[in-house]
């Protein structure tokens, strides 16, 4: 699933496409973003920034995956399973970032009341939207008293009858 389309100049000076998916995208970004120098090079060295060569980039990746025990016989199966696994992640991935900018559109005007949510120890903002989406924003109208809010959502204790013997109730 390619998301993006980058033009670099490679070597001998001529220009490739490269195609980068969302994740590979935000991370480069960030990467570039970070970076002090004014270098052209997407991948320089931290010394003397100039252009990492192909040689170093090597040695970093194999240095990476000694470290990690990945074994670099990757089976044409394997290859396929892990660029699936890797898609779906960034469907995913994009759906939550859909459903998050969803909930922050459609929660704006209740502000005031997740803040006031969050104050309490132990919630979060997510968990302040949630209260919001399953409670609701008139709670008095839906829950006259306090009591009604903790009996809906489960937090009253409960009067169990047992059967005992001759179908009497306890």
């Amino acid at each position: 699933m390619v998301q993006s389309i980058r033009n670099l100049r490679g070597k001998g000076d001529k220009e490739r496409e490269v195609y980068f998916n969302t994740r590979c995208d935000k991370w480069l970004k960030r990467y570039i973003e970070s970076r002090t120098d004014n270098n052209p090079a997407i991948f320089v060295t931290v010394r003397q920034p100039h252009k990492m060569s192909v040689a170093q980039m090597r040695y970093i990746i194999k240095r990476i995956s000694n470290h990690a025990e990945i074994n670099k016989e990757i089976h044409p199966h394997q290859r396929l399973m892990l660029k699936t696994i890797l898609t779906h992640i960034d469907f995913l991935s994009e759906q939550i970032e859909l459903l998050n900018l969803e909930v922050a559109t459609r929660l704006s005007s209740h502000q005031e009341d997740i803040e006031r949510l969050d104050s309490i120890p132990g919630i979060a903002t997510r968990m302040a939207e949630q209260i919001l989406a399953e409670v609701g924003t008139d709670v008095e109208k839906q829950f006259p008293i306090a009591a009604h809010l903790c009996s809906w959502a489960g937090l009253v204790p409960g009067h169990k009858r047992v059967l005992v013997k001759g179908n009497q109730l306890t």
